[in-house]
Parts: C-alpha cells; sequence; structure tokens
C-alpha cells in the first residue's frame, strides 16, 4: 500500500505538471455508468444510451463532435453510429484513438469493453482547451465486434468517407477489462504495423509501470498472411494509415489497482503524444524484428538487421578465403556424396507424413476431427514422436546401403543447406531469415568443434529460434498455422521436412564421431532411441484417445433452428465438435430425447408459428410502385436481412436502407442490419411492372418462445431463422 500510494502521488505531481490531469473517481465512475449498459450490442438500446451519455459529456466540455450513420454504406447496414471528436494540435499530423462502442453478442458482463469508453472521455477531458503537439481525433465506432466478413463495419463506414489531407496513424483502444498485462497488436493479414509507429507505442509503455507483452512471432504470422480471423486494426492497414492496438486481458480484482493502472494509461497518453510530437514519418519500416526478454524489448531495424547479416556473409567469404583447403575438402566431400541429400530429404518427409496419417486416425477414432484445437501441443508431441520413431527405424537399415559414413559430410550439408536457406528467404523477406542465419552460425561453429558434448550444446541451440516460433503459435494459438503443421499432407509437411533436415544433418555427424559406426553402444543407443519414441508415441496417443475434452468446460452445442412460412416447414439442426451425447428437447412443437453418437442430428417440429407479421401497402405513381411493409417480430430480432429476385433483371430506383443489385444473379440485397426496431419500415420502389418477390429472413439469437434443450454438461447456443416471403406480380 506504501508503494502505491507513492506511486500515486507522483502519478499525480508528474501529471498536474503536463497538460494530462485527470481524477481517477470520474474514469471510474465512467466507467461503471457504461458497464451498467450491458448488453452493449450493435444497434442495441444500450449502445444509444452510451453514445447518448457519450454526446453529453463532450456538450459539457465543450468540445464538438461529428456523427455519422450508416444510411449510406456500402455492403451493409447497421443502426450503430459513429462519432468523432477532434482536438486541434500545433501539428496537423493526426493521431486517431479508436474505441468501439458495442461489445459483441457473446461477451460477458465483466469483459465488455467499457474501459475503453471511459479512457476515451478522459483522454478528450484533459485535451480540451489545450493545444497537444500534434492534432488528436477521438473515433467512438459502432458495428466493430462480430465475426462475418463484412465487418468491422463500423471502421469500414469511418474510411468511406476519410481522405485526410495531412499523415494519419491510428492507435485502437481494444481493453475487455482492467487487463493484468497489456498486448501489442501490431499487424493483420499481410499487413504489419511501421517500426516507427511500434517504437512510440513501446517507448510509451517502457515509461509506465504497465506491464506489457510482445509477440514477435505473431508478427511474423501477420507477414506471411495466416491469421485466423480479420484484426481489428486491419481495415486502417489495408488503407496503408499506420496502425496499432492495445488488448489485455485477466482482472486486476481490487479497485487500487484499478486507480494505479488508470494513472498508468493516463500517463501512457502522454508519453504516446510526446513520443509523436516531431510528426510522423514518411517511410515505413516493415521489416524490423522485435523481441522480448525478461521484460526488455529488443527491436533490430531493418537497416540494422540488414548490416548483420552482410558481416555474416562476408565472414563467411573470408573464412573461405583463408582456409582453402578446408572449403575445398568440404566442397569435395558435397559433390562425392551429394545423392545422399534427396533420399534423407523423402525419407524425413515420408516420417511425418505417417506422423499426420497417425493424427488423423486418432482423431477419427475419436470422433472428434477438432480436438487438436483444444490441445493442440499434445497433437504435435504425436507427430513429432511418431516421425522420429520412424526415422531412427528406417533410418537404421538404410544407411548402410545409402548414407555415407564420412562425418564431415553431414556438417558440410547442413551448412550448405542453411546458408542457401538463409539468402533465398532473405530475397524473399528479409524479416524470416533470422531463423536460419542463426542456426547456419551455430552449424558452423559446429562444424570446427571437436568435442562431442559441444557439439551436442551447438545442435540443441541451432533450432532455438524455430522451436520459440512453433512454440508461440501453438501457446497464441494461431490456429491456422497449427492445422498447417499438423494436417497438410503435402506442402506442410514439405515445408517441415525442409526445416528438420539441416539438424537431422548434424545429429547424424554427431552420432558418427565413434569410430566404429556399428557397435555394443550404437545398438543400445539406437533401441534406447526406439524405446523412447516409441512409448512417447503410445502414451501421447492413448492420452490424447482417452482425454475427455469437456472435463473442465461443458461441452458446446450448436442449436440452429429453420422455420419457413412458406413451405409450412420446421426443423432443428443440432452440431458440436464432439459426440453429442445426451440431449432433452421440450417445449414450443418438441418433444425428443436425443442419445446421438455422431456430431449432427436433425430434429423436425410439428408445429409453425407465426412469428412474423407483414402489412402491406403499395402506391402506384406513373410507371412505378413505391411498397412500405409494416414487418412485426415476436420477440427480439438480433438481424434481419431481406432480397428482391425475379425473372429478369431487377431494377431496385430507391429504398430506405442500403441495398446492391446483383445483376448476373438476378437479385437484389437490401441491407437491414443488426438489432431491427420492431416494427421495422420497409420502403422501395420498383417498376410498375415488374414481377418481383421478396426474400424476408429473421434471425433470433434470444428465442421469442419457451424451447427447453438440457444436456449434462453441456452449454446450449442457440440460432433461430424464420422466413417469409412476398409476391409482387
Amino acid at each position: 500500500m506504501l508503494m502505491l500510494s507513492l506511486f500515486i502521488l507522483s502519478a499525480e505531481t508528474l501529471f498536474s505538471q503536463s497538460p494530462i490531469h485527470v481524477r481517477t473517481a470520474v474514469v471510474l465512475q465512467d466507467y461503471s455508468f457504461f458497464s451498467t449498459l450491458y448488453p452493449r450490442t450493435e444497434g442495441s438500446k444500450n449502445e444509444k444510451d452510451a453514445l447518448s451519455f457519450i454526446k453529453g459529456r463532450l456538450k459539457q466540455y465543450d468540445i464538438e463532435y461529428i456523427e455519422q450513420d450508416f444510411q449510406e454504406m456500402e455492403g451493409s447496414h447497421s443502426f450503430s453510429r459513429n462519432l468523432i471528436s477532434t482536438i486541434p494540435g500545433e501539428r496537423e499530423d493526426t493521431l486517431i484513438i479508436a474505441v468501439p462502442l458495442d461489445q459483441g453478442d457473446g461477451a460477458e458482463a465483466t469483459s465488455d469493453g467499457s474501459l475503453n469508453l471511459a479512457l476515451a472521455l478522459a483522454l478528450l477531458e484533459e485535451l480540451k482547451g489545450s493545444s497537444p503537439p500534434i492534432t488528436v481525433s477521438v473515433l467512438f465506432l459502432g458495428g466493430e465486434h462480430e465475426t462475418l466478413r463484412s465487418y468491422p463495419i463500423g471502421t469500414d463506414r469511418f474510411l468511406q468517407d476519410f481522405y485526410p489531407e495531412s499523415p494519419v496513424a491510428v492507435l485502437f483502444l481494444n481493453f475487455k477489462e482492467f487487463p493484468e498485462a497489456v498486448s501489442i497488436q501490431s499487424g493483420a493479414k499481410y499487413g504489419t504495423t511501421p517500426y516507427w509507429l511500434m517504437e512510440a507505442c513501446s517507448t510509451a509503455l517502457d515509461r509506465t509501470d504497465i506491464s506489457y507483452r510482445l509477440r514477435g512471432n505473431e508478427h511474423q504470422v501477420f507477414r506471411v498472411g495466416m491469421t485466423d480471423s480479420v484484426t481489428i486494426i486491419e481495415p486502417f492497414l489495408n488503407e496503408e494509415f499506420p496502425a496499432i492496438a492495445i488488448t489485455g486481458s485477466g482482472s486486476t480484482g481490487e479497485m487500487a489497482d484499478e486507480s494505479s493502472l488508470i494513472f498508468s494509461f493516463l500517463l501512457f497518453f502522454q508519453e504516446f503524444l510526446g513520443t509523436l510530437s516531431g510528426g510522423f514519418p514518411e517511410e515505413w519500416d516493415k521489416h524490423f524484428l522485435f523481441f522480448q526478454i525478461g521484460g526488455k524489448k529488443i527491436i533490430v531495424r531493418e537497416n540494422v538487421y540488414v548490416l548483420i547479416l552482410i558481416i555474416i556473409f562476408s565472414g563467411l567469404f573470408l573464412y573461405s578465403l583463408l582456409f582453402r583447403n578446408r572449403v575445398k575438402k568440404y566442397l569435395g566431400i558435397l559433390v562425392h556424396h551429394l545423392g545422399t541429400l534427396p533420399v534423407l530429404y523423402i525419407v524425413i518427409f515420408l516420417c511425418i507424413l505417417a506422423g499426420t496419417f497417425v493424427l488423423e486416425g486418432v482423431s477419427q477414432l475419436k470422433s472428434y476431427p477438432a480436438m487438436w484445437k483444444v490441445q493442440p501441443f499434445f497433437f504435435l508431441c504425436l507427430k513429432a514422436s511418431v516421425a522420429f520413431l520412424l526415422f531412427f527405424l528406417v533410418f537404421r537399415f538404410l544407411r548402410k546401403r545409402y548414407f555415407s559414413f564420412r562425418g564431415s559430410f553431414y556438417s558440410a550439408a547442413a551448412m550448405m543447406f542453411l546458408i542457401l536457406t538463409t539468402i533465398t528467404v532473405t530475397v524473399i523477406n528479409v524479416s524470416f531469415s533470422y531463423y536460419f542465419a542463426w542456426a547456419f552460425i551455430c552449424a558452423f561453429i559446429f562444424s570446427l568443434l571437436k568435442r562431442r558434448f559441444l557439439k551436442l550444446i551447438l545442435l540443441c541451440l541451432a533450432p532455438f529460434w524455430l522451436f520459440k516460433m512453433v512454440y508461440d503459435v501453438f501457446t497464441l494459438p494461431s490456429l491456422k498455422v497449427i492445422e498447417f503443421i499438423l494436417y497438410s499432407r503435402l506442402a506442410g509437411n514439405l515445408l517441415f521436412a525442409l526445416f528438420v533436415l539441416p539438424f537431422v544433418l548434424m545429429l547424424i555427424r554427431l552420432s558418427l564421431l565413434h569410430k566404429h559406426a556399428v557397435g555394443k553402444r550404437q545398438r543400445i543407443q539406437h533401441l534406447s532411441l526406439l524405446l523412447f519414441f516409441g512409448v512417447s508415441s503410445l502414451f501421447f496417443a492413448v492420452y490424447i484417445y482417452l482425454t475427455d475434452p469437456w472435463n473442465h468446460a461443458d461441452q458446446p452445442v450448436y442449436v440452429e433452428e429453420s422455420i419457413d412460412l412458406v413451405s409450412r416447414t420446421r426443423y432443428m439442426q443440432i452440431s458440436s465438435p464432439a459426440p453429442i451425447g445426451d440431449l432433452s428437447i421440450s417445449g414450443s412443437g418438441y418433444n425428443s430425447e436425443l442419445h446421438e453418437t455422431q456430431r449432427e442430428s436433425l430434429v423436425p417440429g410439428s408445429t409453425i408459428p407465426e412469428l412474423i407479421s407483414i402489412t402491406e401497402m403499395i402506391e402506384p405513381f406513373l410507371d412505378r410502385r413505391r411498397i412500405t411493409l409494416k414487418i412485426e417480430s415476436i420477440g427480439f430480432p438480433s438481424d434481419m436481412t431481406a432480397a428482391l429476385t425475379g425473372d429478369e433483371q431487377i431494377i431496385v430506383y430507391d429504398a430506405n436502407f442500403p441495398f446492391s443489385n446483383l445483376a448476373r444473379e438476378k437479385r437484389t440485397e437490401i441491407y437491414i442490419g443488426k438489432n431491427p426496431p420492431n416494427p421495422l419500415l420497409l420502403e422501395f420502389t420498383i417498376p410498375r411492372e415488374a414481377d418481383l418477390v421478396l426474400h424476408l429472413e429473421v434471425v433470433y439469437k434470444v428465442l421469442p418462445y419457451d424451447l427447453r434443450i438440457e444436456g449434462e454438461k453441456k452449454k446450449i447456443y442457440t440460432l433461430l431463422r424464420v422466413k417469409d416471403q412476398i409476391n409482387f406480380f
């Protein structure tokens, strides 16, 4: 408590000397208020109340703002709104601080993102009436947290009309709750944050007591475009605006800790603006590297890293000049035994491929193909154990016929492979070459050393950064990359074998240090390795097969019900990533007991509830018809979509919602959006003689009737789709 008190006092002194000075009590009050508006989903009343509160506070501060609706949106629509407030600075360079208004349908009450809104308001309060070093715009975004392809539409709506005349950078606040640690998100699919913005953000965090994480290998995943979903800053990066996001998870639990964090965050904003006070650089360094060791960051700029590579290659060239005889010896051995490499590579590939087949077999036996998403490390260990078991089994029988006993060949081959790989990767993308440059240096020293123990140490060090990359990918987790490593039969396993090959060469060289390649000691070592990897393979296979993934969590069961008011049909599609098991379904036309051993099941309903009422009003005018539909729904729909179809090309002159004419499909999509008002008025104008059909779909995430679906240790997710249509002939 004494240390906390000293920190708060020192922070207050610091803030009083700067343009940022705010009482934490106000921020905590705002945070508490926004938290009461749960659930704050897109277009909902609670989101509108949050927006009204923000507008009221800005009027109180005498800060101007602009609102954006989604009426002119291209390809989508929302009943939410954006709000933009700008504080002019000494420079026109503009920092956009983006915060989401909504929280997403699946968010818990304790992780609703209220902290983002409270911090943004606090920042605006501190900047009002001042002249910050750069211009600051706070952007409150609606429609940000859905996972559909068209999202985040709040950012898309903002960017649709955004054509800045001065440099712009984006800081996106995406906290779910008061975090224990902050994570920096620095990219998106095929797009990354530039060096200068990463440096500014991390430096500002260094000057606070906020602990943060830099995930260098996550940044690499962004570079190869293998992210699992759209990141929150992807739309900005796609438009070539430098952007970075700070996120976090975990709860502090103590109000004093929350007060301390508020001071720290406000100090971060102050320091961040200070680091950018000189304006934004025009050049982007996108190939920088960064690491975090013991809580300390290390950021290597592209020019520094390229210089390191030049030194490595120059040193290699100098070595070849000074030790010509040694280099000639290695080259001669390589040429003489070069045919060993493709044979060895094929053997490694086939062993890894067999590991993939084992994974597939275990998953099928368990009837849970997606279990690798729950426990990816165990699947990786099983695949690696099987591959090593088969390799050591096969290698013993093939080495006399196909493989050389010259130990120098394997050292030379490993170095040759790693230097060629380093050069190739450097040409393709310099950011990825350090994995192989490090391995090459280790392999080079490995070839010079004579003692077996020292060679073993270098062999363990050589694949360190590749192992680190795999570890980070599996702990993030990056499911798209994990699936590629575990289950890609051809491309993934070929690449996997390519990465493993130089280290296998070094391992073979280590095993040939004894003069007698075949002897009692070698046989014992070989049998020990076979026993170890055989037992490991069996252990991981049995563990995966017997483990209940729902031992500490409820099994998700997805229930999607469909009601077609035209065909008068009703059914329930039930699915789960594992066998469904026992379920009881009762109420509203259902009475079933399921004992399902499959992952999917179809249950028909006996009655058709009338959940939608549509009132038509048609106004002819010259050669057109103005159609107004009053759509009333039972309950509270979460989404609504509409489409017009016909036998000929459709012409829609006007509508009260955005629409798109899909000429090839003879279809016009009308975009309505999440949480529509009830009743909803849908208006559109079509040719007077056009024969069209309106297809309407109303989606419920909260069922409008009593339906009980129960099962032991099951978490039920329900969705209802109600379809109807109206003919205009």
